[in-house]
């Protein structure tokens, strides 16, 4: 985990990873916004329909389940509004996410959501279909939270 660490704190995911992916968006927002929902961890389960029982144990770690799977996760970058990043264990698999947001004009923001993932279940049920489509949707939930803000 410590590699992992180390490449999320820079804002980078892990390139060598078996499983990785990144989308992109424009959001009709702007970044201030974006970034208090981006970045207020522990109401992420309230707009995204992939996230459940939600728990924060300190300012930089949470518990959280992803689509059935159940991580411990630590942030390890916050250069606002621009950067976030965390790092996730769960059972037989690790992760890292990065959000990229970027000005686009006053009342647009782009979103850049990137993430790797290693372990054991990214050989048998975890691959990259899966987290590409789990990422299209994490964006279309955050882009519905922000229009219905």
């Amino acid at each position: 985990m410590d590699q992992l660490e180390s490449l999320a704190k820079q804002g980078k995911i892990n390139e060598e990873a078996s499983v990785k992916d990144k989308q992109s968006i424009i959001i009709n927002a702007p970044i201030a916004e974006v970034w208090k929902v981006v970045t207020t961890v522990d109401q992420w389960s309230d707009w995204n329909s992939q996230i459940s029982n939600l728990e924060k144990s300190s300012d930089e770690e949470f518990s959280w389940n992803f689509n059935g799977i159940r991580f411990n996760s630590k942030i390890t970058f916050n250069e606002e509004p621009y950067r976030f990043a965390w790092v996730s264990k769960g059972s037989l698999l690790k992760s890292v996410h990065v959000y990229k947001l970027d000005e686009v004009n006053e009342t647009e923001t782009s979103v850049v959501f990137e993430g790797s993932m290693q372990g054991f279940k990214t050989i048998f049920n975890y691959n990259h279909r899966k987290l590409h489509k789990s990422f299209v949707t994490w964006l279309e939930d955050l882009t519905n939270q922000l229009v219905k803000g």
